[in-house]
């Protein structure tokens, strides 16, 4: 597999506590949020465009970017408020799309970015094998990738 075949990025999304999304998302607090851009939508964001990004944007950047330190530092401790959503969006996910279980959920959403490189892959997979560390699956899927791809080139960007 080519490195990155799709463009994409991980936009880093500051919220106030006030804020509607974090009100929506029970943050405990202001929160920084990472949101997979992909294809058009990078387009758009490249050509100075407003990007709607919603809640499938969250949990494929969550996937992706979930043992990532946000790149600013908020007041509260991120990696617990990182489960608590990551859970709750393939709760979401699960149900709007009828899977029989989590890991089918996740092994989509890895299909899914199967066309943005191998790294994006890998990095998905780390996070499905925290969430269901006795995966058959998801080890194997993980296994199948080349170390060097395991903490492959990031594209971020930061939006306040």
């Amino acid at each position: 597999m080519q490195e990155d075949m799709l463009p994409y990025s991980i936009a880093w999304i500051f919220y106030n506590e006030d804020s509607e999304t974090a009100r929506s998302l029970n943050a405990p607090g202001s929160v920084v949020l990472p949101y997979f851009v992909s294809e058009d939508d990078l387009t758009m964001v490249d050509a100075g465009d407003c990007v709607g990004l919603d809640e499938w944007d969250l949990l494929r950047g969550l996937m992706v970017e979930f043992f990532t330190p946000p790149p600013m530092s908020v007041t509260h401790k991120i990696k617990p408020y990182f489960e608590d959503i990551l859970y709750d969006l393939l709760g979401k996910f699960l149900c709007q799309n009828n899977y029989d279980s989590v890991e089918q959920c996740i092994i989509a959403i890895i299909g899914q970015l199967k066309n943005h490189g191998e790294s994006v892959c890998a990095r998905a997979l780390k996070t499905g094998l925290a969430i269901l560390p006795h995966s058959l699956k998801i080890k194997n899927a993980l296994s199948q990738i080349p170390v060097s791809k395991l903490e492959g080139p990031k594209n971020v960007r930061i939006f306040l």
